[in-house]
């Protein structure tokens, strides 16, 4: 009886030790970033079975924990070992081949798992290091960290080239500063505007006034009658676009004496300097819209000498055009017009002005224009939203 007892005793604790065991505990743990990472250190935390059992567990934490936190670790292999029959011969070294196989593929998924969590957990260091990095400085302007010393924290060295650098990096960041603080040193007139008329309950005021213009603004004319009108359709037609509004285009020079100066281009007269008088009696009653200089987006006036070159060249093709009307040439009398290499229609005329100001503005780039003779349309200022900036006019 006692006999028997023992090997059913026996045989029971045979067979639990022939039962592989599953792991129970695998490499899931959470690893913290950013402002986290300070608090709790860079090393994993917690000991998990399952990604899912490590990422439900990082979801119950606290908000500040779960944003700065990621799960990272892989699950341990299940191994059933081989069965008890033992093959010879062929079959047994093909077998053992086999699995001497298996163990290395084992051995390198092992490795390959603990390299990924190396870099996992370099990236997320390097990112905290990166955040911090980008902090402003303490003295309440704007840069980036180490930017109060004049550089943008380089360590020192005794490599030339390395101090030119940070000679170079220490004047474009004083450059950066006084450009900024130059910006918000200027009233903003458009965002001015929409607040009052917010508070107001009032339309806004146009973006510039006629007082406004500065040299080298193009006034763009829309069209008051069936002529003109064909004229701005023909030109949007011919552009591939409808944005123009535009049948005509004045180039505002510069102020005199309390006078403003422009020039004027159309058909019958040529190129002429007009004063504001003359420009208001004939464009006032008409809607307009003014196209600013502008560079890459940015609006970028002429400045003094660009004016003065402005003015120059606009006084020279006046001059031509007068020499010109002085001929018994019936039919061709001005230098307005597309069908004279010499000849240019209102909006070309300004387009070539500005570029003798010094802007390198290019031509429309448009075939069917350019093979009637017209390098730059009214419809051009509309699209060049890189070289223009299209806003409504306050006429008086």
């Amino acid at each position: 009886m006692i006999i028997n007892r023992i090997r059913v005793i026996a045989i029971f604790i045979l067979t639990l030790a022939a039962i592989a065991p599953e792991a129970a505990l695998a490499d899931w743990q959470i690893y913290f970033t950013g402002r986290a990472q300070g608090m709790f250190g860079a090393g994993g935390r917690g000991n998990f079975a399952t990604q899912s059992q490590c990422e439900a567990y990082r979801s119950s934490r606290p908000g500040f924990e779960r944003n700065n936190s990621y799960c990272s670790g892989f699950d341990h292999p299940s191994y059933t070992p081989p069965g008890q029959s033992r093959p010879s011969g062929d079959d047994g070294a093909a077998a053992r081949e086999q699995e001497k196989q298996r163990q290395l593929q084992l051995q390198r998924e092992q490795k390959e798992r603990e390299l990924e969590i190396a870099r996992q957990k370099k990236f997320a260091e390097e990112k905290a290091k990166l955040l911090e990095t980008l902090k402003g400085t303490s003295t309440g302007t704007l840069g980036l960290k180490g930017a109060s010393s004049g550089t943008f924290g380089l360590k020192d060295g005794t490599d030339d080239g390395l101090r030119e650098f940070e000679k170079m990096n220490a004047a474009l960041m004083e450059n950066q500063k006084k450009l900024i603080q130059q910006r918000l040193e200027e009233p903003n007139k458009w965002c001015s505007a929409i607040y009052t008329s917010l508070k107001t309950k009032a339309p806004p005021l146009p973006y510039k006034k006629f007082d406004e213009l500065q040299p080298g603004d193009v006034q763009l004319i829309g069209p008051d009658g069936w002529l003109n009108t064909g004229l701005n359709k023909i030109d949007q037609v011919l552009s591939g676009d409808k944005v123009s509004d535009a049948s005509h285009t004045v180039l505002y020079l510069k102020e005199i004496n309390g006078k403003k100066l422009f020039l004027d281009n159309i058909p019958g007269e040529g190129p002429r300097i007009i004063l504001e008088d003359e420009f208001l009696r004939r464009y006032g009653h008409r809607g307009a819209q003014v196209a600013k200089l502008a560079e890459f987006g940015v609006a970028q006036p002429l400045d003094k000498k660009e004016g003065d070159r402005l003015y120059e060249a606009a006084k020279e093709m006046a001059a031509k055009n007068r020499v010109k009307e002085k001929t018994n040439n019936w039919f061709d009398r001005t230098d307005y017009g597309a069908w004279n290499k010499e000849n240019v229609v209102c909006s070309e005329a300004d387009w070539a002005l500005i570029k003798a100001a010094g802007r390198n503005i290019p031509e429309s780039g448009d075939r069917i224009k350019e093979g009637l003779g017209i390098d730059f349309s009214p419809a051009d200022f509309f699209s060049n939203e890189q070289y223009f900036l299209v806003s409504p006019l306050g006429m008086p």
